[in-house]
């Protein structure tokens, strides 16, 4: 099983130039049995640029996650603390080995694709 996750353009470039190895996320998988996290790069680019794999997923109050993790998140705490406001969990993907790839317009490759909020469950590769 793989995923799409939806990631602002400068996040993707961080995750390629491994200064962001944490993606965080108020809400994340339930199914355990993830191979890929496909990287959607969201406007202007909507293609599919990359993907990597999970070491692991944190979850805890949004403070502790930061305590843990800020210094290889990629995100300044400003950011972090407004993407987070009002939440009182949050998650950590935590980055294992990224790969990228050339564009996939998701549209052309996956029939009815439009481009997740969070994330979409993938049953095939790209």
């Amino acid at each position: 099983m793989n995923v799409i996750l939806s990631i602002r353009p400068t996040f993707c470039q961080s995750i390629f130039e491994s200064k962001k190895v944490y993606e965080y996320r108020k809400r994340v998988f339930k199914r355990t049995d993830i191979d890929k996290v496909y990287i959607y790069a969201s406007k202007p680019i909507c293609k599919v640029i990359g993907y990597f794999t999970v070491k692991r997923i944190i979850n805890d109050t949004p403070s502790m996650i930061w305590n843990q993790t800020h210094e290889h998140g990629g995100i300044t705490k400003k950011l972090y603390q407004e993407y987070f406001k009002g939440h009182t969990k949050a998650y950590a993907i935590e980055i294992d080995k990224v790969v990228k790839i050339d564009p996939i317009d998701p549209k052309k490759a996956l029939q009815g694709f439009t481009a997740p909020q969070n994330f979409m469950y993938l049953d095939e590769d790209l």
